[in-house]
């Protein structure tokens, strides 16, 4: 049974325009609703958030304006697809990373910069030992991402990121263990509803010039890969990482690292770009939601409710 959806947004990109087109052949009534206007959803409406975790990167009033219209819609009865708490995980990092520690996922210890080299943080650092990634809390497509590789070079980075931060974002960051790995790519897998739908790889890009391949983020020049094996035990932590955040949609970015696979983060919001495969991994993104309604028939969609 089709509904009304109604694709939240700040700044829209392509591809809402190409999920707005994907619904609508699925029979959804659908408008494009600028977070930063006052319209209400009503009972029964599905809001399907693309307010990107990136938009942090330059306006993080943006974000919370999100968040906010988000639980009221949660409120006022309509179905929020990914809910308010889990985009929550996705626009803080250091959240997600405290779910999932909590739910056994694999992942690489992340810690809150507090500001100065602190004891607390010096012991963490000589637990995951050298080199350390640090990156903001809110933001995304690798935007200020950086691979540090001892005490000096960490004090000299948050300075420059620092520097570097616009006036609408955030100087708040989380320090990450870096997970090695043999790979030439990393692994996006996305997961609907709790289930594995489509696996792509992206490759490692250096950091900075010259420097070692390790990044992957197609905004920073990675190529996907399509043609990629998905280990069962990336899957399993792909859907792990999922629930433990409360994301129905959501693709999950892993590192095969010498103990197995690790879940470096969650991307609520998904970009889609205009090649034949990223359109096949749209239509695998929003199939599921064909026949999804505000009421939550579809038991597939419970979780939205459940999480919220």
């Amino acid at each position: 049974m089709a509904g009304r959806v109604l694709i939240l947004h700040h700044d829209p990109e392509p591809a809402e325009g190409r999920i707005a087109g994907a619904l609508r052949e699925q029979g959804h009534e659908v408008a494009l609703q600028d977070v930063r206007r006052a319209a209400e959803a009503q009972p029964g409406d599905i809001v399907f958030n693309r307010v990107y975790a990136s938009v942090g990167n330059r306006d993080w009033r943006a974000v919370a304006l999100a968040l906010a219209w988000m639980r009221r819609a949660e409120r006022r009865g309509a179905m929020c697809i990914n809910p308010a708490a889990a985009c929550l995980a996705d626009y803080a990092k250091l959240v997600a990373a405290r779910r999932m520690a909590r739910a056994g996922v694999p992942a690489p210890a992340t810690r809150l910069w507090p500001g100065r080299l602190d004891d607390a943080t010096g012991t963490f650092l000589e637990g995951v030992g050298w080199p350390v990634i640090v990156k903001p809390d809110l933001g995304g497509r690798g935007h200020r991402v950086t691979l540090v590789e001892g005490p000096l070079d960490l004090i000299r980075t948050i300075a420059a990121l620092d520097r570097q931060t616009p006036a609408g974002a955030r100087r708040r960051y989380v320090l990450q263990a870096f997970v090695p790995t043999e790979m030439a790519y990393d692994l996006r897998v996305g997961v609907v509803a709790g289930e594995v739908r489509y696996a792509y790889g992206r490759s490692f890009v250096p950091g900075a010039a010259g420097g070692r391949c390790w990044l992957a983020s197609v905004s920073r020049g990675s190529a996907l890969l399509d043609d990629v094996a998905l280990p069962d035990e990336a899957g399993a932590a792909a859907r792990a990482a999922s629930a433990a955040i409360g994301a129905v949609v959501n693709e999950v970015d892993i590192v095969l690292g010498p103990a197995g696979p690790m879940v470096i983060e969650n991307n609520l919001t998904p970009n889609f770009i205009d090649t034949p495969a990223d359109q096949v991994r749209l239509r695998a993104l929003i199939e599921p939601l064909a026949g999804a309604t505000g009421d939550a028939a579809v038991p597939r969609l419970s979780l939205a409710r459940a999480r919220a």
